[in-house]
């Protein structure tokens, strides 16, 4: 996994600030069994799963601390099944995405997602990511949000 990271900050030419800290989002979704932090095993059909905090290995919602900006600067997906994969900002739908099956889709090109959109003041807010499966069977499957977490109170 460090391979990928290192070649995907390289395409986005992410050179971080001191103020500035890579968060990602990860979601493996597997029959096999693995040791990431972000692994579940595949998701039975109408069910949904939250994508994980990949330093963490905890589920979504993730805490944006007061004073900090979140920047969503990437993500990518390929499921097994159609999936239906929606954003929320404190608890409210903010919004959604169909992604079809077999199929690799990846977006880095992204303008204007940040956290300053729903939170001017910088005061904190929560967000979660979720994938739900459409498909008649069991989807598996890999779902990525990368994003950069940045200090906004001008401290070093």
């Amino acid at each position: 996994m460090q391979f990928f990271m290192r070649s995907y900050e390289t395409r986005l030419d992410l050179r971080l600030k001191k103020n500035e800290v890579k968060r990602e989002f990860t979601l493996l979704i597997s029959s096999e069994e693995s040791a990431m932090g972000y692994y579940k095993p595949p998701l039975p059909p109408l069910q949904t799963y939250h994508v994980v905090d990949a330093s963490t290995g905890a589920d979504l919602p993730y805490t944006i601390p007061s004073g900090y900006e979140l920047e969503i600067v990437g993500y990518w997906h390929s499921v097994s099944q159609l999936a239906l994969a929606k954003m929320y900002v404190d608890g409210v739908l903010l919004s959604i995405g169909y992604i079809e099956p077999n199929r690799w889709y990846y977006e880095h090109n992204i303008v204007e997602a940040k956290s300053r959109d729903w939170d001017p003041d910088f005061s904190g807010s929560t967000v979660d990511f979720t994938v739900t499966n459409l498909g008649s069977d069991n989807l598996e499957g890999y779902s990525c949000v990368y994003c950069i977490l940045r200090d906004m109170t001008g401290k070093d």
